[in-house]
């Protein structure tokens, strides 16, 4: 059993013991001491029951580039939760349950569109660039160039949200962060700018309906 299913099946147990029914509700707590002593999970996992985190892979470095960073906390934005960079585990997505499980998938969505966008780039518009290091860090402005695009049409969208008191006792509780500095990767000067520039026009045209849009929207529902 996963953690997420066993405090998904704790959260059910604990609704269960508000019923009217006294062995019901008895039950219900039983079931549910018993489940924190078989797992050791203490009484700060319980009160912090609402709260939860998902996992998923981005470039697992543990330093991340800048356009991976502003991209988990873009999805981080539109979806309310906080992006933790876990290094080779991925990435992080805090907050209250569902949301989590949402931004995950929309980070990987949106992530792999964009690796597949940067393939492609650098197969057509950087084909002539001669050195593996300065096409790697032109195709890293391209990258920058969309993830600010997407950023700028989430923030246009959804207003930042504020952390709540139980998501920052969460993090507190189940992680030891530290200030997160991303490298910088992108080539600079003019060429890159167009490079840049050419990444924010493709960026502009991403859809953002099945990847963050629809998903907000029933949260919102």
């Amino acid at each position: 059993m996963t953690r997420q299913e066993l405090l998904a099946k704790i959260r059910k147990c604990l609704a269960m013991s508000k019923s009217a029914n006294e062995h019901e509700a008895a039950a219900a707590l039983a079931t549910v001491r018993r489940l924190m002593d078989q797992y050791g999970l203490d009484q700060a996992d319980v009160d912090l029951i609402d709260a939860g985190e998902s996992r998923v892979k981005g470039s697992g470095a543990w330093t991340p580039t800048q356009w991976e960073t502003l991209l988990a906390t873009t999805v981080a934005r539109a979806i309310p939760t906080t992006a933790i960079s876990c290094g080779d585990s991925g990435w992080a997505f805090v907050g209250l349950s569902p949301n989590p499980e949402i931004a995950s998938y929309a980070f990987g969505t949106l992530y792999r569109q964009l690796k597949r966008a940067r393939t492609a780039y650098m197969a057509t518009a950087l084909k002539r660039v001669k050195t593996a290091r300065r096409k790697t860090a032109r195709a890293d402005a391209y990258c920058e160039g969309w993830v600010i695009a997407v950023h700028h049409k989430i923030a246009a969208l959804y207003p930042q949200a504020e952390m709540s008191d139980i998501v920052r006792a969460y993090i507190a509780h189940r992680f030891k962060t530290v200030a997160l500095s991303p490298r910088s990767t992108a080539a600079s000067g003019g060429v890159a700018e167009n490079d840049r520039d050419r990444g924010w026009d493709a960026g502009r045209k991403v859809e953002l309906n099945h990847a963050v849009g629809s998903t907000r929207q029933e949260l919102l529902a």
